[in-house]
């Protein structure tokens, strides 16, 4: 008989990798060793319901822009970071999994370290997601770095900041030029809402402090329609996971 153990441990990975089929064939050679395990027929038949169901999405296709910072210039206005790259790095590995759909390679961007330069990521958001725009397609984005205020203006008495804009520190920000260098995160904002209506739905992971700006801005007047659309009026498919740097991962889902 088979070694039953081994064998519910062989199933549970590959329900885990994403093969319910593989899995199932695993059951049927438990249930033909063990006749009495009739709880067998019903994981086969959970199993061959997933096997056939589509892909989400239906024919369309899933792109990846992954963005990792961990190593820093001394000119930049912050420290190194110790798992931001391998955070983009694992998430790229995952995707290409079954359980992460099986995306081949070529429709994953991965920009770690000094490759996420402002002009890096400038130029990976102009070709590699303009070219995989599609009404079908998937658009998943991860930025995992440093985020930061630059002072816009102090108080000429007591010093104290009257206005500061929140910045995604790129890799090729520096401390006397973040405005030129570095991400404004209305910026990131902006690209975000004209994503929404270019693919079918736009997942979202921004693992930076003070992200939260990315979705509570303070004031609407001034919004793009594109922002308000998305944002305040909750058209199309966003998901979008902000980790804040606090105690508690916030999350939301539009649309």
């Amino acid at each position: 008989k088979v070694d039953l153990l081994a064998a519910l441990a062989r199933a549970r990975q590959l329900e885990r990798d994403g093969d319910p089929s593989g899995a199932s064939a695993v059951y049927g050679e438990i249930a033909g060793d063990y006749p009495d395990a009739a709880w067998t027929r019903e994981v086969r038949l959970v199993l061959s319901d997933q096997a056939r169901k589509p892909a989400a999405g239906g024919n369309g296709k899933t792109y990846a822009l992954l963005i990792g910072i961990s190593q820093y210039p001394v000119e930049s206005p912050v420290g190194n970071l110790q798992f931001a790259d391998a955070d983009a790095r694992g998430f790229a590995e995952f995707l290409q999994t079954p359980k992460g759909g099986s995306v081949p390679p070529e429709q994953i961007k991965l920009l770690l370290n000094s490759e996420a330069s402002r002009d890096r990521i400038d130029a990976a958001v102009s070709t590699f997601v303009r070219q995989a725009e599609g009404k079908d397609n998937t658009l998943i984005v991860l930025i995992a770095g440093h985020g930061s205020y630059l002072v816009t203006e102090k108080d000429p008495e007591t010093g104290k900041v009257i206005e500061r804009e929140p910045y995604i520190v790129t890799a090729d920000a520096f401390r006397q030029d973040i405005k030129t260098t570095g991400l404004p995160m209305a910026e990131f904002r902006s690209f975000v809402a004209e994503q929404v209506s270019r693919f079918a739905r736009v997942l979202v992971y921004i693992d930076v402090c003070h992200a939260g700006h990315i979705r509570d801005f303070t004031s609407s007047a001034d919004l793009q329609p594109a922002i308000k659309r998305v944002f305040e009026m909750r058209e199309g498919e966003l998901g979008l996971i902000i980790d804040r740097k606090s105690t508690r991962l916030n999350s939301s889902h539009l649309g």
